[in-house]
């Protein structure tokens, strides 16, 4: 005889939604902290400008309000969570049987589908550093911006390990409690970190990303390596070839101590894509008026290399004014100034430059050292203003913008 009896279940909470990981700011594609400002240049650049480029004042305002100011995107706040209610007691009944003596276990069929998940996820685990145990990686940040959490944020989602973050705004002291944290491997984002790291840590492996030139920063060691900002040159030539199909004669301003060992190597990807290289080297930004009035009459591209001394707030100005009025196409190194006018930038990706890091601190954890991998470039995103193209009379091929980031 069979006897049934309902029995309720007791409540169980349902499971916790998360929110999601921080909002990085409106702008995918943020610059790191560095604010041009905002304003209209001094009288004295501004008689500058009109003595050295031979425009009128009024093509210059015209000029100035196609660029517009230089803004940087910002982190907004992060998402809180979002909990679940639990759900309520639903009765139920189950069969009591008597006991059978000696019962025979039941065997489960294998379920492929679960088995193949659960493989996947073996996959992607992240590698152990000691005792079976995930590494545990402390990322220590320059500052706190957008651009820096935006690689972190590409390197957590690719190394799906424990990591600890420590933010150096508040001062260098960060290095001591990331070294009390107990970490198995460092991640550096940024140049102050990185050089912070690899000055005061030499018994633990360090990988940095969000490093333009690190050699130029005496960021090495044998237990350094990263993944830089920089895009090689061929890649930025081949771009702006794709993006003005009739360029020919392409005009450089850099200075020698800084740029010198990019633009040796423009000159022969330059020459190997049929490019006459115009160059005008300068010692200070001071002289950057006047080389972009000489290479004016001379050139049908302009170029603004990554050069501290050549760009600046002020000149970016007088060479998008150059650009806007004589119809030159400007190619420039970041998204920030293409939104403020210029024609095009290979532009850095943030994230790819985290994920990039986080595949070389697996290979590290796999037992490469970090001597023995050689640095990287970073990933580069094609941005195109639509506007200034307008402007300049420029027949974008729509294969090209396809494929481009596009702002106006």
């Amino acid at each position: 005889m069979v006897r049934v009896r309902a029995t309720p279940v007791r409540k169980r909470p349902s499971a916790v939604k998360q929110a999601g990981e921080g909002v990085l700011g409106s702008d995918p594609n943020p610059e790191p902290d560095r604010d041009p400002g905002r304003g209209r240049d001094p009288p004295r650049l501004r008689s500058l400008a009109l003595a050295t480029l031979g425009v009128s004042g009024r093509d210059l305002d015209a000029a100035r309000s196609v660029a517009g100011d230089i803004t940087l995107g910002r982190r907004a706040p992060p998402a809180g969570a979002n909990l679940g209610r639990p759900r309520a007691a639903v009765p139920y009944c189950r069969a009591v049987r008597p006991k059978r003596p000696n019962p025979v276990p039941r065997v489960k069929p294998v379920r492929l589908a679960g088995l193949s998940l659960w493989l996947a996820a073996l996959a992607f685990a992240a590698p152990a550093a000691r005792g079976g145990e995930p590494a545990r990686v402390a990322a220590l940040l320059s500052e706190d911006i957008s651009a820096y959490h935006q690689a972190l944020d590409g390197f957590k989602r690719a190394y799906h390990g424990p990591v600890i973050d420590f933010d150096m705004s508040a001062g260098d002291e960060r290095l001591g409690d990331l070294r009390a944290s107990h970490p198995d491997l460092v991640l550096a984002v940024g140049v102050r970190a990185a050089k912070a790291a690899a000055g005061g840590i030499s018994d633990l492996p360090i990988v940095y990303c969000m490093v333009l030139d690190p050699d130029v920063n005496g960021i090495s060691g044998p237990n350094v390596t990263g993944v830089t900002l920089a895009i090689p040159v061929q890649r930025q030539l081949e771009a702006m070839r794709r993006v003005v199909p009739g360029l020919s004669r392409l005009g450089v301003v850099f200075t020698p101590a800084k740029s010198g060992v990019l633009i040796q190597d423009a000159r022969s990807a330059a020459a190997a894509m049929g490019l006459t290289l115009f160059e005008e080297s300068v010692q200070r930004s001071e002289q950057v008026p006047d080389a972009l009035s000489r290479l004016s009459g001379k050139v049908d591209g302009l170029w603004l290399p990554p050069d501290a001394t050549v760009v600046t707030k002020e000149t970016f100005q007088l060479a998008l004014e150059l650009s806007l009025t004589r119809k030159i196409p400007l190619m420039v190194f970041n998204s920030q100034f293409v939104k403020a006018g210029a024609l095009l930038a290979l532009s850095p990706d943030y994230q790819a430059s985290g994920a990039d890091a986080a595949r070389v601190v697996r290979q590290i954890l796999a037992g490469k050292k970090p001597g023995d991998i050689p640095v990287s470039p970073t990933r580069g995103t094609l941005v195109v203003n639509v506007a200034t193209a307008k402007s300049l009379g420029l027949d974008i091929p729509a294969s090209v913008l396809q494929g481009a980031k596009q702002v106006q």
